[in-house]
């Protein structure tokens, strides 16, 4: 719970998380090996990182969203909620 903003690729799953507390770089519609991210995409995520940089109230503003965000995710709560839906699936297969 650092309070980093958050700049992450735009999938699907990442918006539906992060919501507006993320920048987001489309990854994803260029040709690039796992491990590699090629020359227009470095540029695109470089460019967001020095936005995020250089800006103070949107650096503060995505801090403080991520922190906000953060909230509502726990090892505990996961476990929880893992554990309940384990036992419902238990309880049904028994019948």
């Amino acid at each position: 719970k650092s309070g980093a903003p958050l700049l992450l690729s735009d999938t699907e799953i990442h918006r539906e998380i992060a919501g507006n507390a993320a920048v987001f770089v489309d990854l994803l519609h260029s040709d690039f090996d796992s491990y590699s991210v090629s020359a227009p995409e470095s540029a695109s995520v470089a460019h967001q990182m020095k936005k995020i940089w250089n800006d103070e109230k949107m650096r503060k503003n995505l801090s403080d969203k991520s922190l906000d965000m953060a909230k509502k995710y726990s090892w505990k709560k996961s476990a929880e909620e893992h554990l309940s839906l384990y036992r419902k699936l238990l309880t049904k297969s028994t019948k």
